[in-house]
């Protein structure tokens, strides 16, 4: 992976199936990638479907939903009846809580000056991931495999580069983000996919993806946060000098609020979704604005502690960043944006002033891509489409 990312590599225009698997939807995408990465990658049709797992919901209930899902998705893309060639690619990003990943840091010193090339930086990364299977059969088992074990970031003589091959060096160190996930989900996904196309599965992470195109594309310091609330889950990553330094997650996400909020009101999940649609237009009548205003209020009360007790954990060594930016959070990512800019939660996260949030999301991103007329825009299918443009 560290031979596209730093070197640019060449390759071939194709129309490549993405899926986006989240942890309470399943996304699919027909794309295509010109041989000119500099040219915006072609949405060409995409469909992304939910399932409704509650609170109590089991694991065992969550993969079954995620199969079933995925299988209706697959098969829509298939009616479309789009060519996908012998050597055509699928890509499938997996989101939380399907996959852990770990940052690894190793180093080579050497008297004597050397040249950096692939072989060496390929010596230092097997090495390190030597040492991780040996540690990992404590940690995740044998029920867990590596799915990605990719250079993120190097550093010749201490001095960070994008261009490390071909530069003289007597010491390198190089930051390794590593991904695994359970053989059951990786078996599942294939052979739901496989149903329908019978192409090779290529498996990515929503981290890796998330931490490359927004280092590259529309972070503007080096230094940065990026919140990323899905469905069931809120992810935190910190990146510090363009590397990932520190990632967290709460079991809070948009079905947090739309069940909440539900509740409160006495309404369905799709009465609350359009009561939600028209409150954002200024469209309703004033007592049930008042009503859905204090919904919110309450919501965000529950919400708001556990986003606090996780920046403070994050904020316990170092400062955090003041740029942060946040994505998937619908109706939500105003209300979001303006907790995050209080002086409140910038004291929690040990700043004295507050942070600078923007909001990405598929407008922010519109300009980097191509959409087929009518085709819907997808915040996390742009992100994988990006990604793999990118390398």
């Amino acid at each position: 992976m560290f031979k596209k990312l730093f070197s640019g590599a060449k390759k071939s225009p194709e129309i490549a199936l993405i899926f986006d698997i989240g942890s309470d939807s399943v996304a699919g995408s027909i794309v295509h990638f010109s041989s000119n990465s500099r040219e915006n990658p072609r949405i060409i049709y995409t469909k992304r479907s939910h399932w409704h797992s509650g609170s109590h919901s089991s694991y065992d209930d969550l993969l079954r939903s995620m199969k079933y899902t995925l299988g209706n998705v697959a098969r829509s893309i298939q009616e479309k009846g789009f060519p996908l060639s012998e050597k055509g690619s699928i890509y499938v990003t997996v989101s939380s809580p399907w996959f852990a990943h770990d940052m690894r840091r190793a180093e080579l010193s050497r008297n004597t000056v050397f040249t950096v090339n692939e072989k060496i930086l390929d010596s230092i990364r097997d090495k390190e991931m030597t040492e991780f299977d040996k540690e990992s059969e404590d940690i995740y088992g044998e029920d867990f495999q590596v799915i990605e074990k990719t250079i993120v970031d190097i550093s010749v003589n201490g001095y960070h580069t994008a261009s490390p091959i071909g530069q003289k060096a007597k010491h390198v160190d190089v930051s390794i983000y590593i991904s695994v996930a359970p053989k059951e989900v990786i078996s599942i996904i294939e052979d739901t996919i496989g149903r329908v196309f019978h192409h090779k599965v290529q498996f990515q992470t929503s981290t890796l993806l998330t931490y490359v195109v927004s280092r590259d594309y529309f972070a503007k310091d080096k230094d940065y946060i990026f919140i990323d609330v899905g469905g069931e889950l809120t992810d935190i990553l910190v990146v510090r000098n363009n590397t990932i330094f520190q990632t967290l997650s709460f079991p809070l996400g948009t079905q947090f609020f739309y069940s909440n909020i539900a509740k409160i009101l006495h309404a369905s999940n799709h009465e609350t979704l359009s009561l939600l649609s028209a409150f954002d237009k200024d469209a309703l009548d004033k007592e049930t604005t008042n009503a859905i205003q204090d919904a919110k209020k309450t919501s965000y009360l529950a919400y708001e502690k556990h986003l606090e007790t996780s920046l403070r954990q994050l904020s316990k060594e170092y400062k955090l960043p003041q740029e942060v930016y946040i994505s998937g959070f619908g109706f939500f990512e105003k209300d979001l944006k303006k907790l995050l800019e209080s002086e409140h939660v910038g004291q929690y996260s040990m700043l004295e002033i507050p942070f600078d949030v923007s909001i990405v999301n598929e407008t922010e991103l519109h300009t980097m891509l191509r959409y087929q007329p009518g085709t819907k825009r997808d915040l996390f299918i742009a992100l994988s489409a990006l990604y793999r443009n990118h390398i």
